[in-house]
């Protein structure tokens, strides 16, 4: 697989995390886990479609081109044969200012962009998958979100809240953080939801689980007792739980199978 990541403008950065793309070849049938990471995504197939399974053990193509909500729990995802992606992931509240429906609304569901832009959705699928590479895709996709930008629609205390929970890898208390910003939980929460599609309490359990990941992922760690504390938890119980409800798995059956799509799907 052939991943490439690239950063956006500085008129977009405070919105846009990154662009990134993926080219190579994937057996049909094969199966990916997807872990939540706290971000929504607008993702184009230029290459064959892939395949979502879904719980009740059905599946069925992706969309050509769709924006995918943030996820509460893992999906599973398989390439057809050639694979071809561009994808741009927005900022956990990035996607807001682009949209006029809350972002809850597209939770664990992948929405087609005729759904979000209409025409205007559909001319950008049009150029985008008819463009020549992933230089002129961010030409296109950057000219295309300055003119959907509603600055209005951005809260600098949800960048804050934000901001604070990744700086503390989820291990916040969110009373105090509403306190920081003389505004009451149940508020913050509302703004929060409408933002991000995740109350706070939700993001800073994701956010310390892409912790985790990342310390996995870099070898800091001599036992998954060691991980469970470096991430916060003091109860194995607790981490265990946790764990499994995001990706499906126990941390044990993570960290002994071999997954080589989530580095792609999970990487910041």
């Amino acid at each position: 697989m052939n991943y490439q990541l690239y950063f956006p403008s500085p008129a977009l950065a405070g919105f846009v995390r990154c662009y990134w793309s993926l080219e190579g070849h994937e057996l049909p049938g094969s199966q990916q886990r997807v872990f939540p990471d706290g971000c929504m995504e607008l993702v184009f197939h230029y290459g064959d479609l892939f395949t979502k399974y879904h719980y009740d053990g059905t599946s069925g193509y992706q969309p050509r081109s769709f924006i995918h909500g943030q996820l509460t729990r893992f999906i599973e995802i398989g390439g057809n044969g050639t694979v071809g992606i561009f994808s741009i992931r927005f900022h956990p509240h990035g996607l807001k200012p682009f949209i006029s429906t809350d972002a809850q609304d597209l939770n664990d569901a992948a929405a087609g962009i005729t759904e979000i832009w209409g025409a205007a959705g559909r001319e950008l699928e049009d150029r985008i998958l008819n463009a020549k590479g992933s230089e002129e895709r961010i030409q296109i996709m950057e000219r295309f979100l300055l003119q959907q930008l509603r600055p209005a629609a951005a809260d600098d205390r949800i960048s804050h809240c934000i901001t604070a929970i990744d700086s503390r890898n989820g291990m916040i208390n969110i009373n105090d953080l509403s306190l920081t910003l003389n505004t009451s939980r149940r508020h913050l929460e509302r703004q929060f939801v409408r933002a991000t599609g995740l109350n706070p309490k939700q993001y800073a359990r994701i956010s310390r689980l892409q912790h985790i990941l990342s310390l996995a992922g870099q070898k800091e760690y001599t036992s998954l007792t060691d991980l469970a504390y470096e991430g916060g938890f003091y109860d194995q119980a607790h981490f265990i739980r946790d764990f499994k409800a995001f990706t499906g798995l126990s941390p044990k059956q993570y960290f002994s199978e071999h997954l080589p799509l989530v580095k792609f799907f999970n990487m910041e």
